[in-house]
């Protein structure tokens, strides 16, 4: 049992509380990020990502249900050429990212960007996995660790 490991299942156990499963139930809530893949770092949050058809009702439930707590905040825009809504707030001194899109969450890009780097970590070692949080600096996103994990001095990244 690693620090990770303790921060994965804290992470699970503020899902639970918050009872995102039920509140958000009829947009398909999906738990996506670095936590569902076993790491965490000093930048992890807790990222959720819905289906939502109509953003703005997607938005009214979020409001209703998470709206009174510390730092909410929210915002809609475009993203990857679809339109979304977001929400963010503090829970337990965790960051909660909410987001909707009028798209499945299998087809969302946390979704795929997670599941991406979920099979090159199944791929890699133990080792690789247990350096990965102690050699993150908070500024980092995993997206960035796992180059230079791999050895590589510097890599420039934009969204695959």
């Amino acid at each position: 049992d690693n620090e990770a490991d303790r921060n994965v299942h804290l992470a699970y156990v503020t899902l639970l509380k918050l009872d995102l499963a039920f509140e958000l139930a009829t947009f398909t809530p999906t738990w996506t990020g670095t936590f569902p893949i076993g790491i965490y770092i000093g930048t992890s949050d807790l990222d959720i990502i819905c289906e939502a058809p109509n953003l703005k009702v997607w938005l009214a439930c979020v409001k209703a249900s998470y709206g009174a707590y510390e730092k909410f905040q929210w915002e809609e825009g475009i993203s990857r050429s679809k339109p979304y809504a977001s929400a963010s707030f503090l829970f337990e001194g965790l960051r909660i990212e909410l987001f909707g899109q009028k798209v499945p969450v299998q087809q969302q890009y946390a979704f795929q960007h997670m599941m991406i780097e979920g099979m090159i970590l199944a791929q890699a070692s133990a080792l690789f996995k247990e350096t990965i949080p102690s050699s993150s600096k908070k500024e980092w996103v995993l997206s960035q660790l796992l180059p230079k994990c791999l050895g590589y001095q510097e890599i420039h990244t934009k969204h695959f």
